[in-house]
């Protein structure tokens, strides 16, 4: 997902808009994988601040996961935002004194996919479950039990704790 920022970096005080759309390739986050079912969109704006660029986005997707709990994939609704600065060239850190840190940024163009990626990650649930509902796999056949039953017995019991299994029938 690239910009052209030609006009923009030449310009101070200068603010564009730009209205992406994309499909993007799966992305891999530790076991997990997020697809996306749709084309992502991407609102923003570029402005010119003189001795920076500021890029501040808004992320629209539709994603499939992965259920930690049955295994299933479910639809997924995301909407984030993004805000980056760069620096136009290495001297414009010094004047400013600013100890942020921030890119220096080269080229006509700008790629936004690594801010696009880094969005969605930071704004996806801790815990990927379908619903809070979901009952998950039973832990001895591997069954589905959202959709159907086992008749396997539950008595795994942590050691530790069997002697407090027969405390209240007496």
């Amino acid at each position: 997902m690239v910009i052209d920022i030609s006009k923009v970096k030449r310009t101070p005080e200068l603010r564009e808009t730009f209205q992406l759309r994309e499909q993007m390739e799966p992305i891999t986050n530790g076991k997990d994988r997020i697809e996306f079912s749709e084309p992502v969109e991407i609102t923003g704006k570029i402005e010119n601040t003189g001795g920076k660029l500021i890029v501040l986005g808004n992320i629209s997707a539709r994603l499939r996961l992965t259920c930690s709990r049955c295994l299933e994939q479910y639809p997924h609704e995301l909407a984030t935002s993004f805000e980056r600065a760069f620096r136009l060239t290495p001297e414009d850190a010094s004047a400013e004194g600013s100890e942020e840190e921030t890119e220096i940024i080269s080229g006509e163009k700008l790629d936004l996919t690594d801010m696009i990626v880094e969005s969605i990650l930071l704004e996806l649930p801790m815990k990927q479950v379908c619903s809070e509902e979901c009952k998950g796999l039973c832990k001895k056949c591997g069954i589905n039990l959202n959709k159907t039953a086992c008749n396997c017995e539950d008595d795994d019991i942590d050691p530790r704790f069997e002697v407090l299994k027969n405390y209240f029938k007496s």
